[in-house]
């Protein structure tokens, strides 16, 4: 009853879709090494492109090199084309931390000082780098450049370093210690009678003065005063470097007289040269 008849129909095959996706990416400090992002490719099986933005790099395909730049927000996306049979993926955007680097402060110790030199370049000298890089900034001693220090073993000198620039590098601090010495003195004698008188007093008088370029003046410590290595009596430095001895002589003849200070905390003792005394 019936004869065979044919149709004929289109059917639409539309792209599929593929996927590509990033794990997490841990937050990193500026100069840490660069690293590889692989993110595998899905079924169209073509090369994953990348790319960054902040202070950062990207390089490659199917395997990104991230290099850091600076400090700041890192952020990555990537893409794999699509072709006849796949749709093109995306992936991202993911983003990570980069911290500021701390740089490094070399400052070797100062060699010994004298009391009484002012702390200079010689001995406020630090300087920062990272990873072998000088980094420029600002260094701020304390105490700062021009301060005298007592006499010490170990006086303490410190450094705030502030990078110029504090977008990728942090602040950083540094301590030394310096030797400062007691300042050198010198101890003149004199007597008020040259020659004296037997059984008159006669002032004997010791002026301590330091040669070292603004120590000042010893103002504390004792002068012994002795007489051919018979201990005549002691007497305190006065505030301008002076003491002073009243004695009296029961024999005639040459007197030696010497007179020995004994430092104090800032400057070294001394010697006079011996005064001959005549007592008649």
């Amino acid at each position: 009853n019936y004869l065979p008849v044919t149709a004929t129909t289109t059917i639409t095959v539309t792209q599929a879709a593929q996927a590509i996706a990033f794990g997490p990416l841990p937050d990193r400090t500026f100069g840490d090494a660069g690293f590889t992002v692989q993110l595998p490719p899905g079924p169209s099986g073509n090369p994953v492109r990348y790319r960054a933005a902040g202070p950062c790099l990207a390089r490659g395909e199917n395997g990104g090199a991230i290099s850091l730049t600076g400090a700041g927000r890192c952020t990555l996306t990537a893409y794999e084309p699509g072709d006849f049979n796949y749709l093109g993926a995306f992936a991202g955007p993911v983003s990570f931390t980069i911290a500021r680097a701390r740089p490094t402060i070399s400052w070797r110790s100062p060699a010994p000082i004298t009391r009484g030199t002012a702390l200079g370049s010689r001995q406020l000298n630090a300087q920062a780098s990272f990873q072998g890089r000088p980094v420029r900034g600002r260094f701020t001693y304390t105490p700062p450049a021009g301060t005298k220090f007592a006499a010490g073993p170990r006086q303490t000198v410190s450094v705030t370093f502030t990078p110029a620039d504090g977008a990728d590098y942090t602040g950083a601090t540094a301590t030394t210690t310096i030797a400062v010495n007691k300042a050198p003195t010198r101890t003149r004698l004199a007597a008020s009678a040259n020659p004296g008188t037997r059984r008159h007093a006669v002032t004997l008088t010791a002026t301590v003065t330091s040669s070292a370029a603004g120590a000042g003046t010893p103002g504390s410590g004792t002068v012994t005063f002795t007489d051919g290595g018979t201990n005549l009596g002691h007497a305190p430095v006065s505030a301008g470097g002076v003491a002073t001895l009243s004695a009296s002589f029961s024999t005639t003849g040459a007197h030696a007289i010497a007179a020995h200070y004994s430092g104090n905390g800032s400057f070294s003792g001394s010697t006079a040269v011996v005064l001959s005394e005549k007592i008649t």
